[in-house]
């Protein structure tokens, strides 16, 4: 599937998620600041969703692939290169969500497959307890 994210001044963060995860349901794009120093790496700081892409430095309108063959360092190196800003895809794992770090060559479309399979099946009620004791039949005696 091809498809294009708009980054724009005038656009929130939150916008922008939005858009990648009505694609990639299974993974997430998340933004921090960028460093002043390695010392500070280790510390990264994540952007408010409600933050305007201009305060971030933006200012200029760009389009960039998020395609099925667009690899997460692709993207990643694209919103460090064009704007200076740190990105991060992160897949779903059940319910949590990882960094990709160590999968950085897979393509989008491999890691969200993988973030579905991982969490295939996997819902919690609001008594995760009682979803429990329902499968067994000896709590129906």
């Amino acid at each position: 599937m091809q498809a294009i994210l708009h980054i724009s001044p005038s656009k929130y963060v939150y916008e922008l998620q939005q858009e990648f995860s009505s694609i990639f349901p299974h993974l997430r794009l998340e933004f921090y600041r960028r460093p002043g120093n390695e010392a500070a790496a280790a510390a990264k700081q994540l952007i408010p969703k409600t933050m305007l892409f201009r305060d971030l430095g933006v200012m200029e309108t760009a389009a960039v692939e998020s395609g099925d063959e667009i690899t997460v360092a692709v993207l990643e190196g694209f919103f460090l290169k064009k704007f200076g800003i740190l990105a991060q895809v992160v897949r779903q794992s059940g319910t949590v969500w990882l960094e990709t770090t160590m999968t950085d060559d897979w393509t989008l479309f491999q890691q969200n497959e993988h973030g579905r399979e991982l969490s295939g099946g996997f819902h919690l009620s609001k008594d995760p307890a009682q979803e429990i004791l329902s499968k067994h039949k000896w709590c129906d005696q």
